[in-house]
C-alpha cells in the first residue's frame, strides 16, 4: 500500500494543529472527567468490569466469561481491549470505562477529518465539537459497552470510503480502510458492523448513479481483509463451543431483532416513534439545527452528477439506514441510535461553519434570511422554553410522576415503571437536578435563537456550546447522585461482607443486575432464579449447575456449617428471603437499592466458615 505524493498532501491540505489543541481541551472534560470518580452502576457496568477481569486473570482471550460461565452476547474486541489495561493498571473502573471515551474522541477526530474534506477546515472543527457535546455521546463515553465502539469502527470504515472517493487516484489506501473498519466493526458489535457501511455504501453508489465505483474498491484484496479481521475470532470460538453460531447469530441477532428470544428480558424495548424522539435526545443541543440542514441535502441530490457535491447524501443514507433498520426492528433500546449522531454532525457542522463565515453585511444576509434555520432554532426555543418551565415548577412533583417522565429516556427507569417499582434514587436532589435543567433549556435555546436572528452565527455557536456545558455538569452531578443506589459498593463494602471475604454470597435474580459483585469480592457468585438475561447461554452449560441453585439447594446452604449472604432487589415480600426460617435468617438492612440477608449472626462461632 503505497501512498504518492499528490495523496498525502490531499490529506495533509488544512491540517491544523490549533483545532486539534481545541478538539482536545473539549474532548478531555467532556468524554473522560470523571471516570474514575463513582463505582460501577449495574445493571450492565460491573458485568463488563467482571467480564474484563476474569480475561485478564484466567488469560482466555478467546471465550469471554461471566462468573465463570461463557459470555456470547457480544463479541470481543470491548473485553480485550479493558483486560489489557487491567493487567496493565490493575482492575480500576477507570481501565474498564476509557475505551468508551477513546472510542468517541477517535470518532470525532475522523468527523473532524471528513468535514474539512467536505466542506473546510473550520467546519470539520465545528462538526467535530457539535459531536463531542451532544449529550448521547459525552453520556455513554462514561460507560462501558459495544455502542461506541461501533460508532467508531463505522465512521471508520466510512471515512475510507470517503478517502478512497477522493484521494484514491493511484491509491487505494481508503478502500483498505473501509474493509478494516467493518471487520473490527464485527468485533465490536456484530453483523451490524459489516451490515450498516454495505448498505450506506451500495445505497449511495445507486442514488448517486456510481455504482461502477465498486470495481474500483479493490474488492479481491478486501474482502480477504475484511475476513482476516473479523472471521478467526468466530472459528476459534466456534471451534471451543460449537453452539456459538446457533446463539450468537440466530438467538442474539436474528430473534434480538424480532424480540423473540427464548427468555424473557428484563430490558423494555422502545416504540419507533420513542427511539426517533430519543435520536433528538441524543443530539441534544443541537437537534433544533437538522431542519436547517435539509435544503442542503435537496441541492446535494441535484448535484450528485458532481462527486464532492454529491458526498452529503451518503451522510443522508447513513442516517437513514442506522434509523430505518433498528426503527424496523421490535427490540430498539434507546442508544442503538447513536452511530447516526457522526453525519448529523457533520452536516449540522457544515451549516454552522457557513454561519460563522457569514460576517459581512453581504454574507450576512444569507444568515438573516434563513427562514427555516430561524423557524427551527425558534420553535426549538419556545419548546424548551415551556419545558423549562415545567421543571422549574417540578418541586410538586411526586415521585411516582419523576419516574413516568423519565421512563422514555432510559430503560433502566422503563424497567421499573414496568414492575411497578418506585423510584430508588434520592428525590429532593434530583427534583433539584430539574430546577437547574429547567433553567438550562428555558434560556440556552433562546439566547442561541437571539444570536442567530440578528445575525451572529459565532456567538449563537457559542450559546449552544454553553447549553452543551450546563447540562453536561448535571449529566455528571447525576452520576454521583445515583451511585450509591446503583452501585453494589454499598453491599460489598459494608461491614458484614468485608469481614467474612470466605462467606458465600447469593444473588437472587439476573446477575448482570448486581454484576459488579463478582468485580469487587473477586469470586463467583451463586445466583437464585436468574437463568435467563445475559447468563442465558452460559446457563445451558454444564458448569452452571455450580453456579445456579434451585430452592432445595439453597435452603441446604442456608441451613449449612458455612456463613452465606442474600443479595436481593427484591423487597422482602417479593424475595425469597421470607421463605427462608425465620430463626436462620438475619436481615442485614438495605444497601443502596439491594437487601443483604445472612444466616449466622456475627458473633458466632464462625470457625466452620
Amino acid at each position: 500500500m503505497v501512498l504518492n505524493s499528490q495523496a498525502i498532501g490531499h490529506r495533509l491540505q488544512g491540517f491544523s494543529w490549533a483545532d486539534l489543541c481545541i478538539l482536545v481541551m473539549v474532548s478531555i472534560p467532556f468524554l473522560f472527567w470523571g471516570i474514575s470518580s463513582f463505582s460501577f452502576l449495574d445493571p450492565d457496568e460491573g458485568m463488563w468490569g467482571s467480564i474484563a477481569l476474569e480475561m485478564a486473570r484466567q488469560g482466555d482471550w478467546i471465550i469471554p466469561h461471566f462468573n465463570g460461565l461463557p459470555y456470547l452476547e457480544k463479541p470481543p474486541l470491548y473485553f480485550w481491549l479493558s483486560a489489557s489495561m487491567i493487567q496493565l493498571f490493575g482492575p480500576e473502573e477507570w481501565a474498564v470505562r476509557i475505551w468508551s471515551g477513546l472510542s468517541a474522541f477517535g470518532t470525532a477526530l475522523l468527523v473532524w477529518r471528513m468535514g474539512e474534506w467536505l466542506y473546510g477546515r473550520l467546519a470539520g472543527l465545528l462538526s467535530a465539537l457539535v459531536l463531542v457535546t451532544s449529550v448521547g455521546i459525552y453520556h455513554h463515553a462514561h460507560f462501558p459497552g459495544a455502542d461506541l465502539p461501533l460508532v467508531f469502527c463505522l465512521t471508520l470504515s466510512l471515512f475510507g470510503f470517503v478517502d478512497g472517493l477522493l484521494h484514491g487516484k493511484g491509491s487505494r489506501s481508503g478502500y483498505w480502510i473501509f474493509y478494516l473498519g467493518a471487520g473490527l466493526g464485527v468485533l465490536a458489535k456484530g453483523l451490524v458492523g459489516l451490515i450498516f457501511p454495505c448498505l450506506i455504501v451500495g445505497l449511495f453508489l445507486i442514488s448517486t448513479g456510481r455504482v461502477k465505483i465498486l470495481g474500483s474498491m479493490n474488492l479481491k484484496f478486501g474482502v480477504p481483509l475484511f475476513l482476516s479481521v473479523a472471521l478467526p475470532w468466530h472459528l476459534l470460538a466456534a471451534w471451543r463451543n460449537p453452539d456459538l453460531l446457533a446463539f450468537y447469530l440466530f438467538n442474539n441477532h436474528w430473534l434480538r431483532f424480532l424480540n423473540e428470544r427464548g427468555f424473557a428480558e428484563e430490558d423494555v424495548p422502545l416504540g419507533t416513534l420513542s427511539f426517533l424522539a430519543m435520536f433528538l435526545i441524543w443530539f441534544f443541543p443541537w437537534s433544533f439545527s437538522l431542519p436547517a440542514v435539509v435544503p442542503h441535502l435537496l441541492s446535494s441530490f441535484r448535484d450528485r452528477g458532481k462527486l464532492r457535491e454529491s458526498l452529503p447524501i451518503l451522510l443522508g443514507v447513513w442516517v437513514i439506514v442506522v434509523l430505518g433498520v433498528f426503527s424496523l426492528s421490535f427490540s430498539k433500546l434507546e442508544h442503538y441510535s447513536l452511530p447516526a449522531l457522526p453525519p448529523v454532525s457533520l452536516l449540522v457542522g457544515g451549516w454552522w461553519a457557513r454561519a460563522i463565515r457569514s460576517r459581512d453585511s453581504q454574507k450576512r444576509s444569507w444568515l438573516t434570511g434563513n427562514r427555516l434555520m430561524k423557524w427551527s432554532l425558534g420553535l426549538g426555543a419556545a419548546g424548551c422554553l415551556m419545558l423549562g418551565g415545567f421543571f422549574l415548577r417540578s418541586g410538586s412533583m411526586s415521585s411516582g410522576e419523576l419516574l413516568s417522565l423519565l421512563s422514555p429516556v432510559n430503560s433502566d427507569f422503563r424497567t421499573l415503571a414496568a414492575q411497578g417499582l418506585a423510584f430508588p434514587f434520592a428525590f429532593s436532589p434530583y427534583l433539584s437536578l430539574l430546577w437547574w435543567l429547567g433553567w438550562i433549556l428555558a434560556l440556552g435555546p433562546l439566547v442561541s435563537w437571539v444570536f442567530v436572528i440578528r445575525g451572529s452565527g459565532l456567538a449563537g455557536y457559542a450559546a449552544q456550546l454553553g447549553i452543551a456545558v450546563g447540562i453536561g455538569f448535571l449529566v455528571f452531578k447525576n452520576y454521583l447522585l445515583i451511585a450509591p443506589y446503583k452501585s453494589v459498593i454499598p453491599v460489598t463494602g459494608s461491614a458484614a461482607v468485608r469481614e467474612n471475604p470466605d462467606a458465600r454470597i447469593i444473588h437472587e435474580g439476573l446477575l448482570e443486575n448486581s454484576g459488579g459483585l463478582v468485580f469487587y469480592t473477586g469470586k463467583r457468585i451463586e445466583v437464585f432464579n436468574g437463568r435467563g438475561g445475559s447468563l442465558e447461554f452460559g446457563a445451558r452449560q454444564p458448569q452452571a449447575d455450580e453456579v445456579f441453585l434451585d430452592r432445595k439447594r439453597l435452603l441446604e446452604q442456608w441451613r449449612g456449617p458455612r456463613r452465606v449472604f442474600l443479595v436481593s432487589r427484591y423487597p422482602y415480600d417479593g424475595s425469597i428471603a421470607k421463605d427462608l426460617p425465620r430463626d436462620e435468617s438475619i436481615p442485614m438492612g438495605k444497601f443502596g437499592s439491594r437487601w443483604l440477608y445472612m444466616n449466622k449472626p456475627l458473633f458466632d462461632d464462625v470457625s466452620g466458615k
